[in-house]
């Protein structure tokens, strides 16, 4: 079990937010979040001009520990000023007095200590707001964001990519994205075949229907034979990802239907011998099932179908 991390002592937060470089479009400057010790070890050592275990005392943490979070420090700001990025403070693990606050009307940063009014001395605004509170927030939201990651693919394209968005756009096709299917962890998998009546057909995108097993801990749980999609390019990978499949075992395929599929997190078992589908499924699962990746030679960007 990894230790837990130890927060740091925070004497003096920033008084203000971040920095950002001139001569960049808000829209266009990229940000790198420079947590709170990050900063404190920055402004012990480099603006305070303490040695680092006076800095690492200030910081309740141990020497090594201090270096790290400074290292971390200037890799960041060098990497913000070399590449004309935002320089955010945020967040962080760290320990700050709960007499610190900030006003929500001019954004200056307020010491009101316990038992005074809680109104801003610059605009005599009273919308203020605890630095420790906004802390908490933020490594709550870090811990959602953390938990409600999740793989979504691409209905059209089979682009993959790791998101907490509930609705999504593929950045390669813009179309819509839907969460992929989570294989438990008694290994299942959803394995899709092209048949010609009880054998294996052995031209893939020229294939009438396609058989899907539902294979856990090596038995067959569920079995279903559907109707191929209409013989387009791309079509035939794309229905095969919407169906959930992990698995698709093939004579030969086209290398763009093999690209769709691993796009969408599919593997492709292709150069299979012609035999029954009982004889094929039952060398998947015992693992047994020789494959050569044939891949269709032809010029074209379709399934395998001459």
């Amino acid at each position: 079990m990894p230790r837990q991390k130890k927060c740091r002592m925070i004497e003096h937060p920033p008084i203000y937010d971040g920095y950002r470089p001139i001569g960049i479009g808000k829209d266009l400057v990229e940000i790198v979040s420079l947590q709170l010790e990050e900063y404190e070890a920055i402004r012990l050592a480099d603006y305070e001009n303490l040695r680092q275990e006076e800095s690492a005392k200030c910081m309740q943490v141990s020497r090594p520990t201090f270096t790290r979070i400074y290292n971390s420090a200037r890799k960041k700001i060098a990497q913000a000023f070399v590449e004309g990025k935002m320089l955010l403070f945020e967040g962080g693990d760290i320990n700050i007095g709960d007499e610190w606050y900030k006003c929500n009307n001019c954004n200056d940063l307020l010491k009101i200590h316990k038992g005074e009014q809680l109104i801003c001395s610059s605009c005599m605004s009273t919308d203020i707001s605890s630095l420790k509170d906004n802390i908490e927030k933020w490594k709550e939201e870090q811990q959602i964001n953390k938990i409600a990651k999740q793989e979504v693919v691409c209905i059209s394209c089979g682009y993959s990519l790791k998101t907490n968005k509930k609705d999504y756009a593929c950045p390669q096709c813009g179309n819509r994205m839907e969460i992929k299917n989570k294989q438990n962890k008694t290994n299942m998998k959803r394995i899709a075949l092209p048949i010609e009546g009880e054998n294996l057909c052995t031209h893939f995108g020229a294939a009438k229907e396609f058989i899907f097993l539902n294979i856990e801990n090596g038995e067959i749980k569920k079995e279903e034979t559907l109707p191929a999609p209409k013989h387009e390019p791309g079509v035939l990978p794309k229905w095969l990802i919407q169906e959930n499949v992990t698995d698709v075992i093939a004579a030969g395929m086209g290398e763009k239907a093999i690209q769709i599929l691993e796009n969408g997190n599919v593997t492709a078992h292709t150069g299979v011998k012609a035999d029954t589908i009982k004889n094929i499924v039952s060398k998947f699962i015992d693992g047994s099932l020789l494959v050569t990746f044939a891949k269709c030679t032809h010029d074209h960007d379709h399934d395998h179908k001459h």
